[in-house]
């Protein structure tokens, strides 16, 4: 049995509308759609159930735990943000976690695989930046511009070297020149070094 409620019988203006579905029927409306600032729950288990509730006009807040499956988003506990990857061969994902006074958030990669990679992927000509950056390690091969390394530099490769700056004495000139300064003269065919003030060319180098 279904009850129609129309709006023109009964006038609810400043009043509540408690609606009970006996047994496991549905409260239905005519447009699909529920309207409303709030919902309060009047539920055994303190909780309100939306079945492919379409939300227009604004958002839903939260009060606890948004979860989808076992994964999901919460405003307080370890992991803030829980995913995983709906793909039929995604098997890895990421969370992202908050921490207690004086240690940092964390960003994981999480996932069945045992070594798992994280893509930081910008569109077009874009550019991943940070304010600042500590490196422990950085494989394959890779172009530093206008870096300044605070600590020492380890280039372990057995198959490959640090190729330092290649220019010609013109180039070299036009340097805003410190001591310290090393590079590969293309016009000279020659080391270069800033040293004391001036240009020290290396000669004899095996």
């Amino acid at each position: 049995m279904t009850v129609d409620i129309r709006k023109e019988q009964v006038d609810f203006t400043d009043q509540d509308l408690l609606t009970t579905s006996p047994v496991t029927h549905d409260i239905l409306t005519t447009t699909d759609q529920l309207k409303s600032d709030t919902i309060n729950e009047r539920t055994t288990n303190a909780g309100v159930t939306i079945d492919g509730l379409l939300v227009k006009d604004g958002g839903i807040t939260l009060g606890g735990f948004l979860e989808i499956g076992s994964f999901g988003l919460q405003r307080s506990g370890e992991k803030v943000l829980e995913t995983q990857f709906v793909a039929v061969s995604g098997v890895n994902n990421f969370n992202i976690s908050n921490a207690a006074t004086g240690l940092p958030p964390a960003l994981s990669v999480v996932g069945s695989d045992t070594d798992i990679g994280l893509n930081l992927v910008t569109k077009g000509t874009g550019v991943v930046q940070a304010n600042s950056v500590e490196v422990v390690t950085i494989s394959g091969t890779q172009t530093l511009s206008n870096k300044t390394f605070e600590d020492s530099l380890d280039i372990d490769s057995t198959i490959g070297t640090l190729i330092i700056a290649r220019m010609t004495t013109t180039q070299r000139d036009a340097l805003t020149a410190v001591d310290g300064m090393i590079l590969y003269n293309t016009t000279t065919t020659a080391f270069n070094f800033r040293e004391n003030g001036a240009w020290v060319v290396g000669s004899g180098l095996a």
